[in-house]
């Protein structure tokens, strides 16, 4: 099977957890030319720089997947808006927020950071998709190109340590909301030249809201005009909003 030169918003990409597979398209997408790609498991998958330190929060983008499946944090999708809910890796009891095995969270505390400075060009790229099954194997929908916060979200509400219980015992994990930027494609080139340490903004084959957002800060979010219907019945029941502590 042949692999795109580009992810394309709502495209969807087989995965079989196997880059040497001839009908993975997912995880040969993410080959690069140092022969690596990125990992096929957790919900966070960076992508280190060539030759650079492998810890996540010097990854030069990053891979967020989401089932859109899981009761205890329930990620959520805003089209209309443009905009992303994404619960961290600390989902069990017994460490420290921001000590994960895969770190997530530390990456999360990095660029939420370096936006409340104001320091946008140091913060690597977020690429989200959906993990689907279906009866062709496992596909990955890709949701857009993302960036940390949204247009008029304060610092004290774009990521924050919310309280959850397991076996009675409470922890916390981090609920961030990012940006799905107004871009149909992202380009195969462009991550190639992240990976060999080119500043994201400055690459030849950027997305132009994501330079406009380094540059002045300023949000493109991808909205869309929801379909005007008659609601199901099964839409019509209630159901847990987009922000929810």
């Amino acid at each position: 099977m042949d692999v795109p030169a580009t992810l394309r918003v709502d495209a969807s990409y087989r995965n079989t957890n196997n880059w040497q597979n001839p009908d993975d398209v997912f995880n040969r997408f993410f080959r690069f030319v140092d022969k690596k790609g990125i990992n096929n498991t957790s919900g966070f998958r960076p992508k280190s720089k060539a030759g650079g330190d492998t810890d996540i929060t010097e990854c030069a983008f990053c891979v967020l997947v989401t089932n859109f499946g899981e009761t205890e944090w329930p990620d959520a999708i805003d089209r209309e808006n443009g905009l992303f809910m994404y619960y961290g890796d600390n989902r069990s009891p017994g460490r420290p927020l921001n000590e994960t095995a895969v770190g997530g969270n530390r990456l999360l505390e990095k660029v939420f950071t370096a936006l409340h400075l104001g320091e946008r060009s140091k913060i690597p790229p977020f690429l989200a998709f959906e993990k689907c099954k279906t009866d062709q194997g496992t596909q990955m929908r890709f949701l857009g190109l993302t960036c940390p916060g949204a247009q008029g979200m304060s610092a004290l509400e774009d990521m924050v340590a919310v309280w959850r219980m397991q076996n009675n015992l409470r922890f916390q994990n981090y609920r961030a909301v990012l940006t799905i930027l107004k871009e149909e494609t992202v380009s195969h080139a462009w991550l190639q030249e992240l990976v060999d340490g080119a500043t994201p903004e400055e690459s030849g084959h950027c997305p132009s809201a994501w330079r406009l957002w380094v540059r002045t800060g300023a949000y493109s979010p991808l909205r869309c005009t929801r379909e005007l219907r008659p609601r199901t019945r099964l839409e019509q029941m209630p159901r847990t909003g987009f922000i929810t502590p």
